[in-house]
């Protein structure tokens, strides 16, 4: 199975069906003004939204945490 990483950005057109207010949480001026996914949320994101388990290690403050979390939110907005 291959499973794309995620090359355009959070709100790129391959956003991964992130919900709407996800994306204005993640991208807005007045939020956390994220510009673009780190190298770990790049590879991770895509993963969790295909259903893998993920084990990943990557340095303090690299964003790992929203890695994580992004496929698991959009998933309970989803149902």
């Amino acid at each position: 199975m291959e499973i794309p990483v995620m090359n355009d950005g959070f709100g790129g057109s391959d956003a991964l069906a992130l919900p709407e207010f996800v994306l204005q949480n993640l991208l807005g001026a007045d939020r956390m003004r994220y510009t673009s996914p780190s190298p770990i949320q790049k590879h991770c994101v895509p993963l969790g939204f295909a259903g893998c388990d993920i084990l990943a290690s990557a340095q303090t403050g690299s964003g790992k945490t929203v890695g994580f979390l992004l496929p698991l939110i959009a998933s309970v907005a989803k149902n």
